[in-house]
């Protein structure tokens, strides 16, 4: 259960909102992203969208499981770090991704990895 429902679980409202304004953030950014020119419909990139969520949440979990030293463990970072890996594998792949986002992104990332 701690792998699927950890993204979800958080251990205070201020390290709740920190992992809230991140993925408002970037899921925006991920879900343009994901609507590629390739796409046939709005749908498809909405799936593609909740597809990428989930296989990030459910393997962030999973590495944590496996790989973190033996401690509690919450909160939807796996997640953030996930997207920001994400656009940053899009970007390098497809090359079209606008530069406010790529900058979004960044501070995103910046902050994010210095309230840390």
């Amino acid at each position: 259960r701690g792998v699927v429902f950890g993204s979800f679980v958080h251990f205070s409202w201020g390290h709740c909102c920190w992992n809230a304004l991140a993925v408002v953030l970037l899921g925006p950014v991920v879900l343009c992203a994901a609507s590629s020119n390739e796409a046939t419909g709005d749908c498809e990139g909405v799936v593609r969208f909740a597809a990428a969520s989930a296989f990030i949440s459910v393997s962030s979990g999973f590495c944590v499981w496996c790989l973190a030293r033996p401690a509690l463990h919450a909160g939807a970072s796996g997640v953030v770090w996930g997207y920001v890996g994400l656009l940053v594998a899009l970007t390098l792949r497809r090359r079209d991704i606008p530069v406010g986002s790529c900058l979004l992104v960044l501070v995103v990332a910046v902050c994010y990895g210095c309230a840390a």
